[in-house]
């Protein structure tokens, strides 16, 4: 029976698949690391391999009794070590509530997690690495990287956007699980529809299309839909914030997050100051001329999010993907930048994600253009040369209008027609000759993508939520057997 390691989400049919997968002498997990909404149930099947995940990702420190003795000591002198340094680093911004997790304390975490992981794996030594979705805490990231640097074959399912289906990706050489089984059910017949609809949508509405979620932001911020954010959404995450933070006091408990145990009120107050900052920051640096030069549209990704960090790879840095693309294009074409409307819409979050500095610091880019966020997204991409993107939708919706698009990052439609990757050789002209392909080519890839590689199945908890209608008994059988038919021929494929 093979070993591996598992990261996975609360969605229910990921402890299905794992105890299928054990009680057909496949394969058992030998560390399980994920939501801990099914802790106690993987607990209860897979013994000591389960680990809490918010002691792990919230509270390293400990784990203790590690009797580390140098194992695997060459990680620390490895590309892959000072890789993770970078990326764990910041993804631990998700951590920073406050704006009071010091680089020392960090530090400590991530190298807590290192010895702990090089001595486990030292015993358990797993055949593979499966993830639920791509790596987007510090610990499982780190965890990921540790593998890469001893051979540990890793894999990750992949999610569409515009659909509840999922495939399956080598993480290393980013080659896609092919299905044996194209034949279709009613269901897959309804994934069809979805993503012909969707590009049809995107096609024949394009002074008013916008993609559903941004939608539901926006909703949120407007009343009466405002009343019910703050009901559902904030009272609870205050709540949480209380309970937590007490707790700490009672036990005694160190609070690397928290480190002067601020009361609420003053975190509150934080919290606010730091999303007004950002937002006064955009606002005075907004150009409302854009002129009639010629120019290549950058969205920005919301931040912090795994659309960027980790699935942008070496571009999980968004300034460093637009330095790029500045030196790539001609001097006299300029950069039009608009920032992600989420930045602000999700006030606590998108103010941990950026600077309110990093408006300042793109200025410095020569010909670069910050413009309101209430641009139209449909008239800037139809009016540019082309758009660049780390791994957004928005790469997709440019290749439906008859656009080019340059990804940074490893996207869910690889190789989709008027889509060209990044590689250090690409030139300017090879971005203005390439042919532009019809929206059928466009139907035909994504219909293709369906048949060949992908499932359906909801990745995590979000997908099930946003497609609540589809989540029949039917849709789970097939997801769980989809699910599990990918992860048996990538065994096979080790």
């Amino acid at each position: 029976m093979k070993k591996y390691c598992f990261f996975m989400t609360e969605a229910p049919h990921w402890l299905e698949v794992a105890k299928e997968l054990k009680d057909g002498g496949i394969a058992e997990p030998c560390l399980w690391l994920g939501d801990d909404r099914n802790y106690k149930q993987a607990k209860s099947f897979f013994g000591d391999a389960v680990v809490e995940m918010i002691k792990f990702v919230h509270r390293p420190y400990e784990l203790e009794n590690v009797n580390y003795s140098g194992e695997s000591n060459e990680f620390f002198h490895s590309k892959n070590y000072l890789r993770a340094k970078d990326v764990c680093l910041k993804m631990m911004d998700r951590l920073d509530l406050y704006g009071t997790f010091s680089r020392i304390d960090r530090e400590v975490y991530f190298h807590q997690i290192i010895v702990w992981s090089l001595k486990k794996f030292s015993k358990q030594k797993p055949d593979f690495l499966l993830m639920a979705e791509a790596p987007h805490s510090h610990a499982q990231y780190l965890i990921y990287e540790i593998c890469l640097f001893l051979n540990i074959p890793c894999f990750k399912f992949n999610r569409w956007t515009l659909a509840p289906l999922l495939f399956l990706q080598n993480m290393e050489n980013n080659e896609i699980i092919s299905k044996e089984d194209i034949s279709s059910s009613p269901i897959d017949n309804d994934m069809k529809k979805m993503i012909l609809d969707y590009v049809d949508d995107v096609y024949s509405n394009q002074d008013k299309y916008e993609i559903s979620y941004m939608t539901k932001h926006r909703l949120k911020m407007k009343f009466p839909g405002n009343i019910s954010r703050i009901i559902k959404e904030d009272l609870p995450e205050i709540y949480r914030d209380i309970k937590h933070n007490v707790a700490n006091i009672i036990k005694g408990r160190w609070s690397s997050i928290n480190p002067y145990r601020l009361n609420i009120f003053t975190r509150l107050k934080i919290q606010r100051k730091r999303a007004k900052n950002l937002n006064e920051s955009h606002i005075n640096i907004i150009n409302f001329d854009i002129n009639n030069k010629e120019y290549v549209y950058f969205p920005l990704h919301y931040e912090h999010e795994r659309s960027t960090n980790p699935d942008g790879g070496d571009f999980h840095d968004q300034f460093k993907a637009i330095q790029c693309l500045r030196n790539l294009i001609p001097e006299n074409i300029d950069i039009i930048i608009k920032e992600h409307p989420s930045q602000f819409l999700v006030k606590g979050r998108g103010s941990r994600g950026r600077s309110p500095l990093f408006y300042k610091l793109l200025k410095n880019i020569n010909g670069l253009k910050i413009v309101d966020i209430d641009t139209n997204s449909i008239e800037l991409t139809k009016n540019a040369l082309f758009i660049a993107t780390i791994t957004g939708t928005a790469a997709l919706e440019a290749s439906i209008l008859g656009k080019k698009a340059l990804t940074f990052g490893s996207t869910w439609f690889p190789n989709c027609p008027n889509v060209i990757s990044w590689n250090k050789n690409l030139s300017f002209k090879d971005i203005v000759e390439m042919e532009i392909k019809k929206i059928e080519d466009i139907k035909s890839y994504l219909i293709n993508h369906q048949k060949n590689n992908s499932v359906v199945g909801c990745q995590n908890g979000s997908v099930i939520r946003r497609f609540p209608d589809l989540i029949t008994e039917k849709f789970k059988i097939e997801e769980k057997e989809g699910v599990l038919s990918l992860i048996k021929l990538m065994i096979k494929s080790i």
